[in-house]
């Protein structure tokens, strides 16, 4: 299937790559596009999952979620989890054989939708293999940086003023718990799946 549903009954449309070299037929990578939960669709980083696609030899699944200000950035979190449960039923479920690996993998915004369906992932049949964050966003630096972890304020060098991380908590319509929000403000990270970071510097 080429889209599944939101818990409000929209549609969340996928764009599913398979490549002709298919060497692990069980596996399948999930992409959340990067754009600040504000642009982006299926076209911005369709080179990236073609060139998984076919360099790893795995499906890759990508995910169009609703971007903001027409919707709530957290309309974004829900949409991406409800696309990693409707991909996941279906990997888990038709197969004659064992259930192969899932990876999620994200770009910026997509990387911080990744970590935060990774995080709600835990505690369900839906075990994920891998975790690759590029470039992710990790905490809102925004406002003084009043939302770092204490313990990474040392650590966080990476705000620019002139591109803010804010979206998940300047929207009055945002009610999501912060540990939801932004991956960093998690109480514990037990229980997540190997994660690659890609970072990059000035």
């Amino acid at each position: 299937p080429d889209s599944t549903q939101s818990p409000d009954g929209a549609t969340i449309h996928l764009r599913i790559y398979i490549p002709t070299a298919l060497t692990h037929s069980q596996d399948f990578i999930i992409y959340y596009h990067g754009g600040g939960l504000c642009v982006g669709d299926l076209d911005s980083e369709d080179l990236q999952c073609r060139r998984l696609a076919k360099d790893l030899g795995i499906k890759v699944v990508s995910v169009e979620y609703r971007l903001f200000p027409d919707y709530s950035p957290d309309t974004a979190v829900a949409d991406a989890w409800a696309a990693f449960l409707g991909i996941a039923k279906l990997w888990k479920y038709n197969t004659d054989q064992q259930p192969g690996r899932v990876y999620i993998v994200g770009s910026s915004s997509g990387a911080q939708l990744a970590a935060q369906t990774a995080h709600r992932a835990r505690g369900t049949p839906y075990l994920i293999s891998g975790l690759v964050l590029r470039c992710p966003v990790t905490v809102d630096a925004s406002k003084g940086g009043v939302s770092i972890p204490q313990r990474y304020e040392d650590r966080h060098t990476s705000f620019s003023p002139s591109f803010g991380t804010s979206l998940l908590s300047f929207d009055a319509d945002n009610h999501l718990p912060m540990a939801a929000d932004m991956p960093l403000n998690a109480d514990t990270f037990a229980g997540m799946p190997p994660t690659f970071l890609q970072l990059c510097r000035e």
